[in-house]
């Protein structure tokens, strides 16, 4: 990142090839649009090139990556207000590599109720548990304590189980 502070589009490049994939499926898992997560992604990277000398020394380059990308995200939703999320609970099945019938159905049950969750309990599942960023680090993404960011968390994961247990 010392490098793309001082103005190098070749190091600027090699973040973004070695940044982009995860950044973007971060960003589907909140957008659910392709288009939009892709936009949003070139979006991150434009900031974090005009947002270069900002950068500071000992910054974790993909905790901050993620907040801006986040952020941008968040915007989006309040303009679109369309917010649909996939949680932890799916994890497991969306990772394994063969998904069977039953299983995207019940993927796409998890889908539905986690949109009736509160946007921060959802940002705080899917960074936790799809990105696999801690606690702290949720924090600091969201703008949040990490103790926020825990019982956002829990209240996300006990809100589901109810609404999965009555939906199934």
């Amino acid at each position: 990142m010392n490098m793309v502070a001082g103005g190098d589009l070749k190091a600027l490049e090699m973040l973004m090839e070695r940044y982009r994939k995860s950044l973007f499926s971060f960003l589907f898992r909140i957008m659910q649009n392709t288009a939009t997560a892709e936009d949003i992604a070139q979006d991150t990277f434009l900031r974090i090139y005009d947002s270069r000398k900002k950068y500071k020394n000992g910054m974790i380059f993909r905790n901050w990556l993620f907040t801006i990308g986040h952020n941008l995200a968040i915007d989006e939703l309040r303009k679109s207000s369309k917010v649909i999320f996939e949680s932890d609970e799916v994890i497991t099945l969306l990772q394994s590599p063969d998904i069977s019938a039953t299983d995207n159905i019940v993927a796409e049950i998890v889908k539905k109720a986690i949109g009736k969750l509160p946007t921060m309990q959802q940002s705080v599942i899917l960074l936790r548990e799809y990105e696999g960023f801690n606690y702290h680090e949720i924090a600091g993404i969201t703008g949040i304590s990490e103790e926020a960011a825990r019982v956002n968390c829990h209240r996300a994961k006990v809100a589901l189980k109810k609404m999965l247990a009555e939906l199934m």
